[in-house]
């Protein structure tokens, strides 16, 4: 039996709520997620809420005491409007496509928090509308709940995948897979893309020499915040293989059906840090996680966990060799040992500087930490500059 789409919930008459809280996490609570539409039979509802793992959550919303603002015509729910580029692709946009291929004349429904200042369209982040436009959503279309709105017709898709949960099914595949036809046609792939986080202060250190060790075998470079979205992703479907630097560009990926060739990702830190392997599984004609880490240098945060999305990628030198000879042994046998810590260096000096102005810096010995890790991965070296510029590092 060919496979469906999930079922779409439907509802008459329901309150539509800016959110209160979103994917907030304290030292004493779990996630917090709040906002959004108020369901009837709340505690009965899983797939028109908030899920991970197949599990709701959120949490009800509050019922205003005045609601000022009301929409007669059929709506979609699409989630939130968040400031996060993978949070938003992967977390609240799989909902939208199976939205507007239902519902194509509908009203899209988002809503952010009340302190985002999000009122229009005009006031999201461009990735945002980058997505709206991918997927097909006319911009006159689209509404942003900032005030609570009471719905006379609320159509809510399931969440076509969860960073913590299921893979997309056949059937949602389908339907990217006519996405990605629809902008770019049918293409003949060819060559290897490297997508780099050289241009970010979090990114795996020395990442601008293998740059120019990649580029130099014939390997083409991407530093993906320098293209719009929908170029990004022209990108990536051209190219035979792809080989990601681990981080938020990945998060593109989910935007495209079965049209990515063979995949690798440079790991850069000790897990995949939560991305669900399945839904690479069965976009990618193959996949491989290559680990060449040596350690993370990085600071804690308030409630003392480690913070190690902040963190800068250390790696071992003789595994980056040893994988980078796997790609292309030209690259070995030019590997320059000292131009190679000079870039690393650089990159470790300029994630300090980023630190230092980071206000997480303040937290209980995330300076002490920072030193303490730079010590273990042979960084001793730099232990003066960090005590130069991190808070209470006693001094150069």
């Amino acid at each position: 039996m060919q496979e469906k789409l999930g079922r779409v919930e439907s509802f008459r008459d329901v309150v539509v709520v800016p959110y209160d809280v979103i994917l907030q996490r304290t030292s004493s609570s779990p996630l917090e997620h709040k906002g959004g539409p108020i369901l009837p039979d709340w505690d009965s509802q899983v797939a028109a809420r908030f899920c991970r793992d197949g599990k709701p959550i959120d949490t009800l919303p509050d019922q205003p005491p005045i609601v000022s603002q009301r929409i007669d015509e059929p709506a979609v729910w699409c989630d939130p409007c968040y400031h996060h580029f993978g949070h938003q692709i992967v977390d609240f946009g799989t909902r939208i496509l199976q939205g507007v291929t239902e519902f194509p004349q509908a009203r899209f429904l988002f809503a952010a928090t009340a302190d985002a200042g999000i009122r229009s369209l005009e006031d999201t982040p461009a990735f945002f509308r980058a997505m709206l436009d991918w997927y097909g959503v006319p911009a006159e279309q689209v509404t942003l709940i900032s005030e609570p709105t009471r719905v006379a017709e609320l159509h809510v898709p399931p969440q076509a995948e969860q960073w913590i949960g299921n893979g997309p099914s056949a059937a949602y595949l389908d339907l990217l897979d006519a996405v990605v036809e629809r902008h770019f046609g049918k293409v003949e792939k060819s060559g290897t893309l490297y997508v780099s986080r050289a241009g970010q202060p979090y990114c795996m250190a020395g990442e601008s020499y293998l740059e120019e060790l990649f580029a130099g075998v014939g390997v083409s470079v991407l530093r993906p915040e320098s293209l719009p979205l929908k170029e990004q992703l022209r990108h990536y479907y051209l190219a035979d293989r792809l080989i990601f630097s681990e981080g938020a560009a990945l998060n593109a990926l989910w935007l495209m059906g079965r049209s990515v060739g063979d995949l690798t990702f440079i790991q850069r830190r000790p897990k995949l840090f939560g991305f669900p392997r399945e839904s690479f599984q069965r976009r990618a004609r193959s996949v491989e996680y290559i680990n060449v880490l040596a350690g993370l240098v990085h600071g804690m945060r308030f409630n003392g966990r480690e913070r190690l999305h902040q963190a800068i990628s250390i790696p071992n030198e003789a595994a980056l060799l040893d994988y980078l000879g796997s790609v292309d042994q030209r690259m070995v046998e030019r590997w320059d040992r000292q131009r190679y810590r000079e870039a690393r260096d650089s990159d470790v000096r300029r994630w300090i500087e980023v630190e230092s102005n980071n206000p997480a810096s303040q937290a209980p010995n995330s300076t002490q930490t920072v030193i303490q890790r730079m010590q273990e991965l042979g960084l001793e070296h730099l232990v003066p500059f960090a005590k130069e510029h991190l808070p209470d590092g006693e001094g150069a």
